[in-house]
């Protein structure tokens, strides 16, 4: 009967492990999520007219995506907007943790600080740009400025509510054991707040590269939204297509990386 009990023990420890271990998203959904879409690209190819004006096939993508790789345009909009991208992903995540954590720990600052707050989460990203633009001109440092004030109201908000919802006893056993303020910050809150950042993150992902083509189709940027509007000025149907794909599959690639990290990040919060 020991042995049986303990085996059985084992098993009950073992398997909370083992699902969390795993992605969010499994292989099998992923496939079968992009399924539809691949039967799509087949048909177009099959029956797209290669002289179609405004859908042609699949194939003329590819061909028009190395054109504008070989002629050195595609390279620079797209290290443009994906470090755009990275750098407005990490200043969204970094101050909106630091703003969310004052404003949930302290009534005083959130007083002070939700009107400004308010202000500025109300206020539209297209009408940011010109403005921006004209303090900071056609640079990064514009977009990514742009970028933050888009970007941090879901980690901001979802970071200050986690914080005002830490449990006082959890609080208070720091004290008790005597951490420093440094310690407790470090071993209490920051893990107490880890859910709550990586929630908002992914929501900052997937609203990040839509606002980073904002910025560039608005504000006369370099990537990737200043190409696909330039290229549809001059009436290249298959370019523009090959960077909507493009466009789609590093927004894919980023959801991934960034599911797979708040999926270790809270592997220890799904027991």
């Amino acid at each position: 009967m020991t042995a049986v009990t303990e085996k059985r023990a084992a098993a009950r420890a073992a398997a909370p492990a083992t699902r969390r271990s795993g992605l969010s998203i499994t292989p099998l959904t992923f496939v079968i999520g992009l399924t539809p879409l691949v039967l799509v690209l087949v048909g177009w190819q099959v029956f797209g007219d290669p002289v179609d004006f405004t859908f042609p096939p699949p194939s003329t993508w590819w061909e028009a995506t190395k054109l504008m790789w070989a002629s050195g345009e595609l390279p620079t909009a797209l290290t443009r907007t994906l470090w755009t991208f990275a750098l407005g992903l990490v200043f969204s995540v970094v101050l909106g943790t630091a703003l969310g954590w004052l404003i949930g720990a302290s009534k005083t600052v959130d007083r002070a600080l939700s009107p400004l707050l308010d202000f500025f989460r109300s206020m539209p990203s297209p009408a940011i740009v010109p403005v921006a633009t004209i303090v900071f001109g056609v640079t990064i440092r514009m977009s990514v400025v742009v970028m933050v004030l888009a970007l941090i109201w879901p980690v901001l908000l979802a970071v200050a509510s986690s914080r005002q919802n830490i449990p006082t006893v959890r609080l208070e056993m720091g004290r008790v054991l005597g951490l420093s303020g440094f310690d407790r910050m470090r071993k209490v809150v920051l893990p107490s707040l880890l859910p709550a950042v990586m929630t908002g993150t992914r929501v900052v992902v997937s609203q990040g590269f839509v606002v980073a083509l904002l910025i560039d189709i608005i504000g006369a940027g370099a990537g990737i939204g200043r190409l696909l509007v330039v290229r549809q000025q001059s009436f290249d149907a298959a370019a523009v297509w090959a960077l909507l794909v493009i466009i789609g599959l590093a927004g894919l690639v980023a959801n991934l990386l960034v599911s797979a990290l708040d999926n270790r990040v809270q592997r220890g919060w799904r027991s």
